[in-house]
């Protein structure tokens, strides 16, 4: 977290494991930014070592954790289960001096739809917030619900409006009814996702845009990419860079275009070169 400290953005998900280096500092970051962890495998941790990890992850002044459910019962599709993870999720609302949201998925691809509405009951249950995202295809792309899941959909979202949930509610009705919203993507600038590599990517959904080492990426890189108009945006499900960037929809025209091509994660790595990121850089 601290190369990203002083470049003042809103949140920074780290993908991968909720595994912190011992000498974690005191807050994790710098005061005004938040430090913003979306984990896809608490599953992993033994339940013994659970408590330990959540005291470590509150030394460290995470301020946010999202843990990501896909069902109730593990299939042979996800073991991203509440039953697996239920006797952790107790012990983070006893433990966890961050906030702690639960995720559940809606979509064409989602078996048991129904389980997303038991996971957002169990959240409140535990005093957690809720959120519901609907399931993306290729490149983070919307796929409208059916009537069922709409149903279920409108439960959730009722369910989570003393959160920040309440925010999604303008994109996400768009997006359960298959329409394109209209936004500014302030991803690059305003939210950062940080890889496993080290590497600073527009989302999860667009790794390798632009794929800059977070050592090297700096405050042009930063109004370079609040400046830019994202092609995947008008149909794009990424509730938390829609949160993110919320706040300035009402501002400043995206007028630059994005990078031709990803960098492509090699060895050695190759940073995008500095005449790429001008903050002068013309809209041809």
């Amino acid at each position: 977290m601290e190369p990203a400290a002083p470049l003042l953005i809103y949140a920074i998900p780290l993908s991968g494991t909720m595994i912190l280096p011992s000498n974690s500092p005191p807050r994790a970051g710098r005061p005004g930014a938040q430090s913003d962890l979306r984990s896809r495998r608490w599953r992993d941790h033994r339940a013994t070592r659970a408590p330990a990890r959540i005291e470590h992850l509150n030394r460290a002044g995470l301020d946010h954790l999202q843990i990501s459910i896909d069902n109730v019962l593990p299939d042979d599709i996800s073991k991203k289960s509440l039953k697996v993870l239920d006797k952790k999720l107790q012990m983070l609302a006893q433990l966890a001096l961050f906030h702690v949201n639960l995720n559940s998925v809606l979509g064409s691809s989602v078996r048991h739809p129904e389980d997303a509405l038991t996971v957002a009951r169990r959240a409140r249950a535990l005093g957690f917030t809720s959120t519901v995202g609907i399931i993306h295809g290729r490149g983070g792309q919307l796929k409208s619900l059916g009537e069922t899941q709409q149903k279920l959909f409108d439960e959730i979202v009722a369910l989570g409006r003393r959160s920040y949930a309440r925010f999604n509610h303008s994109f996400q009705q768009d997006i359960a009814h298959g329409r394109a919203h209209p936004w500014r993507c302030r991803a690059g600038s305003r939210y950062l996702y940080i890889c496993e590599d080290g590497l600073v990517h527009y989302c999860s959904q667009q790794r390798g845009y632009p794929g800059v080492p977070l050592d090297q990426y700096t405050r042009a890189h930063l109004l370079h990419e609040y400046h830019t108009q994202k092609a995947c945006a008008p149909r794009c499900t990424v509730s938390c860079v829609h949160q993110i960037s919320l706040l300035d929809n009402w501002r400043h025209p995206q007028t630059l275009r994005a990078f031709k091509r990803p960098v492509v994660s090699a060895e050695p790595l190759v940073p995008v070169p500095s005449s790429a990121v001008s903050p002068i850089a013309s809209d041809e």
